[in-house]
């Protein structure tokens, strides 16, 4: 009611302004100098009062329609936007723990309003079967070998562990690999290429954002690094 009421008092507003015009001084001036009915000025009146009228609508919607637009880019700057996507992925079964550990490479970009991240989770859906997987933290340094070269990794490393005090500025990027695991060995699964990984993540205000990983049939040629993680190439035995 106070939407329209405001609606109503502003539609008045610019309508009597228009009627105060000079624009029906000018019309009976018209009239009376070429003679023209009463009937005609009464016709000429009314239809200067619609056109007005409209005009006056117009005018009062689009100044409404500007002030929430106004205010809708004042929230947007407030509010983060981020970019979210994953890559190639590593993984490996622990025997140990009886799970298998996939660590993607994720990147968030942030567009908007400085923003911490929370509320991490990942999908695992093959044929059909969706499973929910556990997120993970670690604890002292974790090593991944690929071929002859050794990827170490900490807890700092992980994009889910390193935005989760720290907010991610206006333009900044947070980087790094995910680790989320889940029961059993999945070998024979990865092998066969029939997954896709559905990963989540929500900034300050509660907005999700999700991004998927899709295996692909080509090769992994070498492992691939961020500029900030510790890889290095292990010497073959046949070299000693």
């Amino acid at each position: 009611m106070d939407v329209f009421a405001r609606f109503i008092a502003a539609l008045w507003r610019k309508w009597w302004a228009l009627m105060s015009c000079a624009a029906f001084t000018i019309l009976s001036l018209w009239a009376s100098i070429e003679n023209k009915t009463n009937a005609w000025v009464v016709s000429g009146i009314a239809t200067l009062a619609l056109i007005f009228f409209l005009v006056a609508a117009f005018g009062a919607w689009f100044e409404e329609h500007s002030k929430l637009a106004s205010a809708e880019r004042k929230l947007a700057e407030l509010s983060p936007q981020f970019d979210f996507i994953v890559g190639t992925m590593l993984w490996r079964f622990d025997q140990n723990k009886d799970s298998t550990l996939f660590f993607p490479l994720a990147r968030i970009l942030n567009r908007g309003h400085a923003s911490i991240t929370t509320n991490w989770s990942a999908i695992y859906n093959i044929s059909g079967t969706v499973e929910e997987m556990k997120p993970l933290w670690l604890r002292g340094e974790y090593k991944i070998q690929v071929g002859n070269e050794e990827l170490t990794l900490e807890n700092g490393d992980l994009p889910s562990a390193k935005t989760a005090e720290k907010s991610i500025e206006r333009g900044g990027v947070a980087g790094g690999r995910l680790l989320f695991t889940l029961p059993g060995n999945r070998t024979q699964q990865i092998q066969s290429l029939q997954y896709t990984m559905e990963f989540a993540c929500e900034d300050y205000q509660g907005t999700k954002y999700t991004a998927i990983y899709r295996p692909s049939p080509e090769p992994v040629a070498g492992l691939l690094t961020l500029p900030h993680e510790r890889a290095v190439i292990k010497p073959s035995e046949s070299a000693h």
